[in-house]
């Protein structure tokens, strides 16, 4: 994933704080960038894409820095629209208790579980409402 970001800012994210408000200039719907943010098929995909890799991070034990990933996502101009806006905070709230449940291999009903589980990037629906499947 950080190859991802790499690639869509052109140089290399700093790995300790990767604060990706500095590249927001760099926004685009046109050409091979636009995959890179959000657009008319995933509305929230830049969100969306944050919320994973803070996952990833926290479950990798690395919390301060997926916190500065959580709040990248916050930087989309969509971000106030997005459904899972209070998943993404409550993240940034509990993300060093979140370490142990993430790690689960059967996470107990109702603990919070990685977004990236899902079948399909359930984070980047257009739809208002998230259904009681996609929730974490």
């Amino acid at each position: 994933m950080w190859r991802n970001l790499d690639v869509c800012v052109g140089e290399r994210v700093d790995r300790a704080n990767p604060d990706y408000a500095r590249f927001m200039r760099l926004e685009t719907r046109e050409g091979p960038q636009r995959v890179c943010w959000n657009g008319e098929i995933a509305p929230h995909n830049f969100e969306g894409f944050f919320l994973n890799f803070g996952d990833m991070l926290v479950k990798n034990g690395q919390v301060d820095t997926a916190r500065v990933m959580y709040r990248n996502a916050t930087l989309a101009r969509e971000y106030p629209s997005w459904p899972y806006r209070g998943v993404l905070e409550a993240r940034l709230r509990d993300a060093a208790a979140n370490v142990a449940a993430f790690r689960a291999a059967n996470p107990a009903p109702g603990a919070p579980r990685i977004m990236g589980r899902h079948p399909s990037p359930a984070w980047a629906a257009t739809s208002a409402e998230p259904g009681p499947a996609q929730l974490p």
